[in-house]
């Protein structure tokens, strides 16, 4: 009886000597991610300095006077991508690239400021993607369809920048990566489309066109971006040009990109507002920063309607990202509305 009430307590003590080993990791943990996020958000460290100078020649990275900064994200990242064909096409004009996969306007904010001191830009040229820019700021949820893990990290993410960098070096940003199979791949196929489009579609088969009309709760993920948008401008000296260009999503742009996502899951409750030229996002951002008067706004989506052809698609197959022909299409339509003024 002895011996077994020794055991009992032994047990007992093991186990509380595990639960208070445990809360400790966890506390740790919290602590370390939460100075982790302050690192980040407030860019002490350079985190994507590896992916910077893979896009620059190092002498563009060590001057201290860019003509021209380019924020942007994974449409600014292939292989002779669209700042390389205005490189060069303007060899006398300097172009730092500083596209980053995966990266959002949260993002970008956490080392613009820096970048901008450090180069002194005359110019900048910052992306939007409607595709999922506004996904950025808040992501989905669907916990019917989606795993736990997916929903728990889209969750945290919202309010811990860091996450999206940490996922990402987790897994050598693949998750951003185009799969070389629908490169390859020359007809549209549901099951070799990327990835991450068809999961977006199936947590929220809305989300593009609340999106492209700001409808439903994507008024409020709009605001959201319009104020990290703000404190981006609001860093740019008054004397900096700042040209902001709105690069359409593929369903946008042509009818079998619309007829490919609608097989993929996603709805549109109309046509004629998904494609309109003048859409409700680009619209109304126009409207929202006439103010800042050294910031003006491109929108390419009737440029690239008259590129894009059966013979000359510009966007992949299985993929809602440029193809070199798209690249080269975004790059003379910038050639021709910022440099042939």
């Amino acid at each position: 009886m002895i011996a077994r009430s020794s055991l009992y307590f032994a047990n007992v003590s093991y186990l509380k000597k595990i639960i208070k080993g445990c809360l400790q990791l966890v506390i740790i943990s919290c602590i370390t991610l939460l100075l982790f996020e302050v690192v980040y958000r407030y860019g002490v460290i350079d985190f994507y300095k590896a992916e910077i100078e893979a896009l620059n020649s190092k002498n563009t990275i060590e001057s201290d006077s860019i003509d021209y900064l380019v924020f942007g994200d994974s449409f600014s990242t292939p292989t002779n991508n669209y700042v390389d064909r205005l490189q060069k096409k303007h060899p006398e004009i300097s172009f730092l690239n500083l596209g980053i996969s995966g990266t959002g306007i949260k993002q970008v904010n956490t080392f613009a400021r820096k970048k901008i001191k450090k180069y002194n830009p005359k110019h900048i040229i910052y992306q939007v993607y409607i595709g999922n820019d506004l996904l950025d700021v808040k992501h989905l949820s669907n916990w019917k369809d989606l795993s736990v893990t997916r929903n728990v990290y889209w969750g945290i993410t919202n309010y811990i920048s860091s996450g999206v960098y940490i996922n990402q070096r987790l897994k050598g940003f693949s998750s951003n990566k185009i799969d070389t199979r629908a490169l390859k791949k020359e007809v549209f196929s549901v099951p070799l489309y990327t990835k991450r489009q068809r999961m977006l579609f199936k947590a929220d088969s809305d989300y593009l066109y609340n999106t492209i009309t700001l409808q439903d709760d994507f008024m409020d993920r709009y605001d959201s971006w319009k104020k990290a948008m703000t404190s981006f401008l609001e860093i740019v000296p008054s004397d900096v040009t700042v040209s902001v260009v709105f690069v359409p999503h593929c369903a946008q742009v042509n009818n079998q990109y619309y007829t490919n996502m609608l097989e993929l899951g996603a709805q549109f409750k109309n046509k004629e507002n998904t494609q309109e030229n003048n859409y409700v996002f680009y619209a109304k951002a126009v409207k929202d920063f006439q103010a800042f008067t050294h910031v003006s706004f491109y929108n390419p989506i009737k440029y690239l309607k008259q590129k894009d052809a059966p013979l000359n698609r510009l966007y992949y197959n299985n993929d809602p990202h440029f193809n070199d022909q798209g690249q080269k299409a975004i790059y003379e339509f910038l050639d021709e509305v910022i440099f042939d003024k």
